[in-house]
């Protein structure tokens, strides 16, 4: 583990910048600073940082009230660039042509989950030691540090050592900057060392070479003569996903549990060593699930010890070395440990989400942990997927690159019936906290309605944008963390530019009443497609000729069907029947909608700007008239203007007739 940022007060989306410790400053002493965007911000020296050591600061970033933070993906990945030869050859990214600049988060197909769950096997030892932390759950009841670990974590003890590992999903790390410095770094190890006395060896070997070499379409060959292994690196989730995101901070690294051989990056050969530093989230999203980096490191020329040394890290600084080898196995019969100083010796190609397994655990209640695939709170690909949305705010909208563009345009095409081209010229994606809590919040609900004796309606046919995807993987959008069972889907929204640039920043405003200003054809609600061609009907070009249509998560949940060409109480039948959402498929043919209630069952993720051509808009529909009767209120008399709520939740106003009496029932149609 190491040192956390050091947190200048914040409550809203965060810049950071790293910070040299001037000449004469000592630990605890306020510094002041200016920040890129013009802030004069202060902050205190952290302890055991002396002049010309860095640390971090994050700071509240300037921002007009709920504007979003803009990113653009392309301008982040021009310093990423890379020669594809270099590249991991098994990478998702290396088999798109001319991608040569990529920073991604990848699941790994689950059918690859036994590789890992045998490395976990193969790099397992019953050992435990003083830094595994007692499990009991009030601190004053936890046992003190013990070597050897207390009885809490030894066999036979409540839960015990931990008997084994379940893994649970696992994250491959793309990043081609990260990438590049990692091998300049083994290169230049490489080349400094060339000159020198031959290398000495890991003895014995890491225990992970024998199970890597034998998965090569997982792991890239390894250049053993730099010492170059695949080592562990335990700590919680969202520090992990963190890490792989945004690499190691070395400045940081090494306080949560002391630093026997400096500060650096402390890895270990042995999972159950790794497992000691990582911890999970009682109460939270991630409780009962820890993470391990498995990580790429090249050790080089290293320093080999059997005792603490805390001024290893100097001897490794003065050029004499590259890392540390602490040999606690040899010297106490527990683990060796591998430290380096430099983040650019190290790659943290996968996230490894886990469950311990202990004794008393039966078999069913393992195969269940990984029956079904697990996933993280939010979308992989999201550049907040490490945030918690529930403790803080992000309001982030970030223009995709390339690669996503182009995914989303085979979804596009494959969702697009009608006659023309699309072309989608550009796509932002929003990454919204507020909006998506409520979002979550409301699938929660319509979950536990749906599993006290209610049943989710049945598509009898599949979804178009699940259809397309199902196959693909996750890297860039993806629908299989959508729940199908309460009918969660992926569809189209056409509005106005104004509207999507409202909807991306303040949600869904569904309107009622006198707010209506047009007749609903299947009752109030948010109208959702799953034909492009569709939600182009609804969305008007702006002054250049672009059209704008939104990409969607939509819970629709127990649906109310109707196959009529219009209905405009359906909202009324909806909820008469319990149903959360109207599903029109008119006259049977459709283009099917989802017609939603409220804005907590649709989340904006995509923002698509597009150019079509060549496209005849098809004929309007016009909606058959409906019948209703209304009463005549008391106190209204012939020739005044009285208040109708229609069924589709419209009010309009209504001339009361010559003749008419209180309580006298009109028939009107609308």
């Amino acid at each position: 583990g190491g040192l956390p940022p050091v947190t200048a007060p914040v409550q809203a989306k965060q810049g950071s910048m790293m910070v040299k410790v001037p000449v004469g400053a000592k630990p605890g002493q306020l510094l002041q600073m200016q920040t890129p965007d013009g802030q004069k911000i202060q902050c205190q020296v952290p302890h055991g940082l002396g002049p010309d050591r860095t640390f971090q600061v994050q700071y509240q970033l300037k921002r007009k009230s709920n504007s979003p933070n803009v990113i653009d993906e392309e301008d982040r990945l021009k310093s990423k660039t890379v020669a594809a030869h270099i590249l991991p050859s098994y990478w998702t990214n290396v088999q798109i042509p001319d991608n040569d600049a990529f920073d991604q988060m990848i699941y790994v197909d689950s059918s690859l989950h036994e590789t890992f769950n045998k490395l976990l096997e193969v790099t397992y030892r019953e050992k435990a030691t003083q830094d595994r932390k007692c499990p009991k759950r009030f601190e004053r009841e936890r046992c003190p540090k013990t070597p050897g670990g207390c009885p809490c974590v030894n066999p036979g003890g409540v839960p015990g050592l931990p008997t084994g590992y379940r893994v649970r999903r696992v994250v491959r790390v793309e990043d081609s900057g990260m990438w590049a410095d990692y091998v300049a770094k083994r290169e230049q190890i490489a080349v400094m060392r060339e000159l020198a006395e031959e290398m000495p060896q890991l003895e014995p070997a890491v225990i992970s070479d024998e199970a890597v070499d034998e998965y090569s379409n997982t792991f890239e060959p390894l250049e053993r003569a730099l010492n170059e292994v695949y080592l562990w690196h335990g700590t919680n989730v969202r520090a992990a996903l963190s890490i792989a995101q945004n690499d190691f901070s070395i400045d940081l690294a090494g306080s949560n549990t002391g630093t026997m051989y400096g500060r650096g990056a402390y890895l270990a050969e042995h999972c159950t060593k790794a497992d000691e530093y990582a911890v999970d989230e009682p109460g939270g999203y991630y409780e009962g699930v820890y993470a391990l980096l498995l990580c790429r490191v090249c050790l080089g020329k290293f320093y080999y010890t059997k005792v603490r040394d805390q001024e290893a890290g100097a001897k490794v600084k003065s050029g004499e070395f590259d890392s540390t080898v602490g040999d606690r196995l040899a010297a106490a019969d527990t683990f060796r440990e591998f430290v380096v100083y430099d983040a650019d010796q190290i790659y943290p190609e996968y996230v490894v989400l886990y469950s311990r397994v202990h004794a008393k655990d039966s078999k069913e209640h393992i195969e269940r942990l990984t029956k079904v695939p697990y996933h993280l709170q939010l979308p992989v690909y999201w550049m907040n997927c490490h945030v918690d949305p529930v403790k803080k705010d992000f309001h982030d909208q970030v223009v995709v690159g390339k690669h996503t563009v182009a995914t989303l345009q085979s979804l596009v095409d494959f969702c697009f019936k009608g006659a023309g081209s699309i072309k989608v010229l550009r796509a932002t994606r929003v990454e919204n906290s507020s909006v998506w809590r409520k979002y979550v919040d409301r699938k929660k609900l319509i979950q536990t309605q749906l599993s006290h004796g209610h049943r989710a309606g049945h598509l009898d046919h599949q979804i178009l944008t699940k259809e397309f995807l199902r196959e693909r993987g996750e890297e860039s959008i993806s629908v299989r963390d959508l729940q199908e069972e309460i009918n969660e889907h992926l569809l189209w929204h056409g509005t106005s530019k104004a509207a999507a640039q409202k909807i991306a920043k303040d949600d869904f405003h569904i309107p009622t009443g006198k707010d209506m200003k047009h007749a609903a054809r299947f009752g109030n609600g948010a109208y959702l497609a799953e034909e492009v061609e569709k939600s182009l009907t609804y969305a008007e070009p702006d002054p250049d000729g672009i059209r704008w249509v939104l990409l969607c998560r939509t819970i629709g949940g127990d649906f109310y069907y109707t196959e009529e060409h219009t209905r405009i109480d359906a909202n009324q039948l909806r909820d008469q029947a319990g149903k959360h959402s109207v599903l029109a498929n008119p006259e049977g043919k459709g283009p099917r909608e989802f017609i939603v209630p409220t804005s907590e069952q649709v989340y904006p993720e995509f923002i698509l700007e597009l150019k079509v051509e060549n496209w005849t808009r098809p004929d309007p529909v016009y909606m058959k008239r409906t019948k209703m009767q209304i009463e005549v209120p008391h106190g209204v008399t012939p020739g005044a203007m009285m208040l109708a709520r229609l069924p589709d939740g419209r009010e309009v106003q209504v001339q009361v007739p010559v003749g008419a009496r209180p309580g006298m029932k009109l028939e009107i149609e609308v």
